[in-house]
């Protein structure tokens, strides 16, 4: 399961330090504890390494890594408005870190979903959470492309064939 930017639809996500800012202050153990009960393996790459206790990133506490993620923005143009979002400001337009996520109306998506919006919102982004049911999400939003930015997946069998995933 993972996070899906759509640029096309989003621009602001074709900016690598939004994107990064993002993936920097999402707290997957939280996710993992809170709404899997503990079961479940962080991993940071779109493919599982063969070995999972193979898998390595560089980890910040909560406070660091908003501290980190802001900076990467600021550096990037990204300031903070009267609404606590942060917008973009060129010559002829402003652009504010808004946009909305959309997934399936399983309880567990829609709780992650929830948590990304609130982790998120500490570093100044405006997270809308939309839920669909499964065949209309499927139909009607991931089919034709029609979101923001998609919290979706597939489970996996322990032989690790992605096809149904990427297909």
């Amino acid at each position: 399961f993972g996070v899906f930017f759509n640029q096309n639809i989003a621009p602001i996500f074709a900016n690598m330090e939004v994107r990064e800012a993002l993936d920097l202050v999402i707290n997957k153990q939280e996710i993992i504890n809170g709404v899997l009960g503990g079961l479940g393996q962080e991993i940071n790459e779109p493919i599982p390494p063969k070995n999972i206790s193979q898998n390595s990133s560089q980890t910040f506490n909560e406070e660091e890594a908003i501290t980190k993620a802001k900076e990467i923005l600021s550096k990037k143009g990204w300031t903070l408005n009267e609404e606590g979002v942060m917008v973009k400001k060129d010559k002829k337009t402003s652009t504010p870190l808004a946009f909305s996520i959309s997934t399936s109306d399983a309880q567990e998506l829609k709780n992650v979903a929830t948590i990304l919006q609130t982790q998120w919102q500490k570093i100044g982004a405006k997270v809308d959470v939309k839920i669909f049911e499964v065949n209309d999400l499927n139909q009607n939003i991931i089919r034709p492309r029609k979101y923001d930015a998609l919290l979706f997946g597939e489970v996996i069998s322990r032989d690790m064939d992605l096809y149904p995933f990427w297909h």
